[in-house]
């Protein structure tokens, strides 16, 4: 005698079309744009800041200079170096704010009109947030890893001339 089994499968449910969120998902991007925004004003505020000692950094390392009972070329030059490594840190730094402050803009107009368009720009500017600061940390990590390795040669260097 033949017995014949059938197995009963329960198709899969269709998965939605479209991402729906709870409100407690609409709450918490509701919470994180408001501190991304506060963030990235804050971030703006610094680069004002860093460009302004910049932009004072070389009038006064140059009045360093004449105070000190040795003045020299020197402190003309750190003032210029600092005035060029201050903004172009403040340039490096807006970028990651600018990033902020357009994901925070876009995930306040998203909520407030139910748009999918604008999640979908919030979410891509949190992406290049992210990617920005991501290149940013390998390549001050990098230069790190440069930094040590000169010192243990400088250091190598020095040891093998003093003998």
């Amino acid at each position: 005698m033949e017995e014949n089994f059938t197995e009963t499968t329960h198709p899969l449910p269709e998965p939605e079309k479209g991402l729906v969120l709870s409100e407690e998902a609409l709450y918490y991007l509701q919470t994180a744009a408001k501190w991304a925004k506060f963030l990235a004003i804050l971030g703006f505020i610094g680069c004002v800041i860093m460009v302004l000692v910049g932009l004072f950094a070389g009038s006064i390392f140059s009045k360093m200079g004449t105070v000190s009972a040795y003045p020299s070329v020197m402190s003309q030059s750190a003032g210029a170096f600092m005035s060029v490594f201050y903004i172009a840190f403040a340039l490096l730094y807006f970028f990651p704010s600018l990033y902020l402050y357009q994901f925070a803009k876009f995930a306040q107009n998203a909520l407030l009109f139910s748009s999918s368009q604008d999640i979908t720009l919030a979410m891509g500017k949190l992406k290049s947030f992210f990617k920005f600061v991501g290149i940013l940390i390998i390549a001050i990590l990098s230069l790190y890893l440069l930094i040590v390795i000169g010192v243990f040669v400088m250091m190598g260097t020095y040891s093998a001339f003093r003998q």
